[in-house]
């Protein structure tokens, strides 16, 4: 009954997590005042930033920032603009670390597999750096290129095993297994193939910190 309790409170936060992001995400589209464009085109950019701006001020709803955060951070990625979404990953990373210290069980472990997720798209995002036209044009030194990125995103992916296997490790802990349990396991298949096993061979409850 204990757990039933808590799980149903989990997907009530859950449920307005989702309905408060939605809110937000709709207003980012209407952050551009037309008085302050003054006729002149107003870029992606700004609008963006625009966004970011809002989006700090939601101090009262770390959940909530922590999610929006990681979305913009993606989306500069995408842009291109790499130093920007690497610097608005590891704000939604501090985020989720905030969501963590309440100790609601069902937000803290879907923050660990946020974090996760978050150190896995900024090893993504180092990954994407272009490799500069002087060394590109080199086999040794484009070699080089690539090992010095495949040295830099190590730290993020090892942090990003770490923060599955704790979502793992709670949801065994709490008997929560939850999308977000389910989703930090396959994301182990996929970083450390050798060692876990496929889904269909994970038995709940039984899963170690390693």
């Amino acid at each position: 009954a204990a757990f039933a309790l808590v799980a149903r409170r989990d997907a009530q936060r859950e449920a307005q997590t989702s309905r408060r992001t939605t809110e937000v995400m709709v207003q980012l589209f209407d952050v551009v005042d037309p008085g302050e464009a003054r006729g002149r085109s107003v870029t992606a950019y700004e609008i963006l930033e625009k966004g970011v701006g809002q989006i700090h001020q939601l101090n009262d709803a770390p959940e909530v920032q922590a999610t929006l955060l990681q979305t913009m951070g993606k989306v500069f990625t995408g842009l291109g603009l790499y130093k920007r979404a690497i610097e608005l990953l590891q704000e939604a990373d501090s985020a989720f670390t905030k969501v963590a210290a309440l100790h609601v069980p069902g937000w803290e472990l879907a923050a660990a597999a946020r974090a996760g997720d978050l150190q896995r798209a900024m090893a993504e995002t180092i990954s994407a750096f272009p490799i500069p036209p002087v060394a590109s044009c080199d086999e040794t030194l484009s070699r080089l290129a690539r090992n010095a990125m495949a040295e830099a995103t190590e730290p993020y992916r090892s942090a990003a095993i770490a923060a599955y296997e704790y979502a793992l490790h709670l949801s065994t802990v709490v008997r929560l297994f939850s999308d977000d349990a389910i989703m930090s396991a396959e994301r182990l298949r996929m970083l450390v193939p050798e060692k876990y096993p496929p889904m269909d061979e994970i038995a709940p409850g039984i899963v170690p910190l390693k």
